[in-house]
């Protein structure tokens, strides 16, 4: 794919994973990112984060998950940024029960929430009508620094 002699690094193959995400050409984006682990490039949590947006945006997100538990099973620390991508997406998906479970494995691995990823957790819960969940959610927001 590349030119003989050169190779590519993380940063070339994140920019050509990222743009094909943003593209919608998933298929391609995925075979970059096999094709970086072949020639010895280690995805880092930008490569990650970048096939999982995608991924959210065409809403297959079974996959998406998936592909978090790969990056961390592979010792790759997801950040709440990751975190917040996947968030965001099944909660305007209306999938609020898989949000809250991300939610709650965020904190476990020691994460912590950030104003973002409690604003997203509290439109989710109002979207459903689950008031008492998002105050109670925005009292904690509060408590951890994040004035709303």
């Amino acid at each position: 794919m590349f030119q003989k002699g050169i190779t590519p690094g993380v940063v070339t193959y994140n920019t050509l994973i990222d743009g094909l995400c943003k593209a919608n050409r998933l298929t391609l984006a995925r075979q970059f990112f096999t094709d970086m682990q072949a020639h010895g490039v280690t995805p880092d949590v930008v490569s990650y984060s970048s096939l999982l947006d995608g991924l959210c945006k065409s809403k297959r997100f079974d996959e998406a998950v998936a592909l978090l538990e790969d990056m961390e099973d592979k010792g790759i620390k997801p950040t709440t940024v990751t975190y917040n991508i996947l968030l965001d997406s099944l909660c305007e998906a209306g999938q609020l029960e898989d949000a809250a479970k991300i939610f709650s494995n965020l904190v476990l691995r020691g994460l912590q929430p950030d104003c973002k990823t409690y604003t997203i957790m509290i439109k989710g819960f109002c979207k459903k009508g689950l008031m008492s969940e998002a105050a109670q959610l925005l009292r904690k927001m509060d408590e951890d620094g994040c004035p709303p």
